[in-house]
């Protein structure tokens, strides 16, 4: 059994270091299935962004193991979830 991570633990850098090691190990869905299912919620009133940052990741994991989506479009729109979310370099 996978210990449960505490929501307030969470980060935005912590999920998206979850997506892109499920994306190179290639057990993507599974991973993320069990890294969603581990988050204790409990405590949580709000989510705020780290919420719906969770949130799309089990969406997008969803959709692709009921068969909504094909996985070339699951793993595009898993690298596009990172991509969007990454931090904007600062120019000096």
């Amino acid at each position: 059994m996978v210990p449960l991570i505490k929501f307030h633990q969470l980060n935005r850098d912590a999920i998206l270091g979850r997506v892109r090691a499920a994306l190179q190990t290639g057990d993507t869905h599974d991973a993320l299935a069990e890294f969603v299912a581990s988050v204790d919620w409990s405590a949580v009133t709000e989510g705020g962004s780290i919420g719906r940052l969770l949130g799309e990741v089990e969406l997008l994991n969803d959709s692709y193991i009921e068969g909504e989506i094909p996985f070339a479009r699951y793993l595009g729109e898993l690298q596009a979830l990172i991509e969007r979310n990454e931090p904007v370099p600062v120019a000096d």
